[in-house]
């Protein structure tokens, strides 16, 4: 999910129809990434418990509660900005 996200990301970013190209070159990217970042046993076994625990925990919790907090956020500056007076009556 968090791979198609990032390159539906990329895709708008740069303008591209689909994510068709980008789809093929992710994969070697973060191959090659992992294999930088993480040379040895110690440096992984040092994200996995330092890092990857919050990154989870903020993952799992802080971003619906931030999708949350924007959504009413969003709904409450939408029903501020809209008067009454301004709506017009249905068509029937």
């Amino acid at each position: 999910v968090l791979t198609f996200a990032g390159l539906s990301a990329v895709q708008d970013l740069v303008g591209l129809k689909s994510t068709r190209h980008l789809s093929l070159c992710a994969p070697a990217a973060i191959w090659a990434g992992s294999v930088f970042l993480y040379r040895d046993v110690a440096v992984l076994a040092h994200y996995l418990v330092d890092v990857a625990t919050a990154l989870f925990i903020f993952t799992l919790v802080g971003l619906p509660v931030l999708a949350m907090a924007t959504h009413l956020l969003r709904r409450v500056l939408h029903r501020g900005g809209s008067s009454q007076s301004s709506k017009q009556p249905a068509r029937t």
